[in-house]
């Protein structure tokens, strides 16, 4: 019995030591990002985009569903950086309408973390490249997704370098064709624009688009530390230190 009993612990504290390491690898993992993802706006930057509502059917005898007419009353969108608090970028919301009339200032948040926030896809981090994991912690909320290819596009002020991304969503319970595709501007991480195309699973004859486009462009250009980058490698070698000793201490 006493055996038995000694295995069983040994088993309890072996289970225990794989779940205490695989919360301190995560809760490494977010230190880490938090150090490195930095945002590429500031408070007081501003864009502006115009939106566009399409909608179109086979069937001659459909008609567009309340909800896209009341969408296309929006005819401009303005996006104000109220604040930045880690990897938080809190911003101001203005709708303007087609009638002249606006909006007051709604405020929502993305994480560039993990995407989480109604500001999903308005932020994404600066300066990265093809291939790259946009809201690299966004994974378990289906948020995460990849930069597909990098070019240059012509905006109304010049000529920037932009990331395109491309999302299908397969798993869309009212949609059977859920596609977005993303256009950011790499310095900085803001969105250029947003195409996105619907085919309801209730109506597939009718396909509906809704199309971002910026039309002004406030950024400010970051400041750059001169030891930016011998800083951020401190700092996640120090983490990867303290994670080391707090795992061989839970091991013994």
């Amino acid at each position: 019995m006493q055996g038995s009993e000694c295995v069983m612990n040994r088993t309890r504290v072996s289970s225990l030591t794989a779940t205490l390491a695989l919360m301190l690898i995560l809760g490494l993992s977010a230190a880490i990002y938090a150090q490195t993802i930095k945002a590429g706006v500031s408070p007081g930057d501003s864009f502006t985009y115009s939106f566009k509502v399409f909608w179109s059917s086979t069937d001659p005898e459909d008609s567009p569903p309340s909800s896209l007419v009341e969408l296309n009353k929006t005819e401009a969108i303005k996006i104000a950086v109220h604040d930045v608090v880690g990897s938080f970028v809190i911003l101001n919301v203005t709708r303007q309408y087609r009638n002249g009339t606006e909006t007051k200032p709604s405020q929502i948040f993305v994480n560039l973390l993990t995407g989480l926030g109604d500001g999903f896809g308005l932020i994404i981090p600066p300066n990265l490249g093809p291939k790259s994991l946009v809201y690299p912690l966004g994974l378990n909320y289906s948020n995460s997704f990849l930069i597909s290819e990098e070019l240059v596009k012509t905006y109304p002020f010049g000529e920037r370098t932009v990331l395109h991304s491309s999302i299908n969503r397969t798993d869309d319970p009212a949609y059977i064709i859920a596609r977005q595709n993303l256009y950011h501007d790499k310095e900085t991480g803001v969105l250029l624009e947003w195409i996105t195309e619907y085919i309801p699973k209730e109506n597939p004859q009718q396909k509906i688009s809704l199309v971002w486009e910026i039309s002004e462009f406030d950024v400010k250009p970051q400041e750059q530390p001169s030891s930016g980058g011998a800083g951020s490698s401190s700092g996640e070698a120090g983490a990867l230190k303290t994670f080391y000793m707090i795992l061989l201490a839970v091991a013994v």
